[in-house]
């Protein structure tokens, strides 16, 4: 029984992650106008530096003042 179940959730699964990347899409204003696309663009400009921040310092890498990384 569980042979037949697997194949519909493996497709399940992947129905899921791509309507929710196509809602994301959609609500972000991707998939508008020129101009809701250009606002969407500069908000994932806005939000990407601070991730990587984070991150680096979740990882525990810094930046070198020569542009080259480090572990801490």
């Amino acid at each position: 029984m569980a042979a037949r179940i697997l194949p519909v959730v493996k497709l399940a699964t992947k129905v899921t992650i791509a309507g929710g990347a196509l809602y994301v899409a959609c609500d972000s204003g991707l998939l508008g106008s020129g101009q809701q696309g250009s606002e969407a663009l500069e908000k994932a400009k806005a939000a990407v530096p601070p991730a990587i921040e984070e991150w680096m310092k979740y990882f525990g890498l810094e930046k070198q003042m020569d542009g080259g990384w480090r572990a801490r």
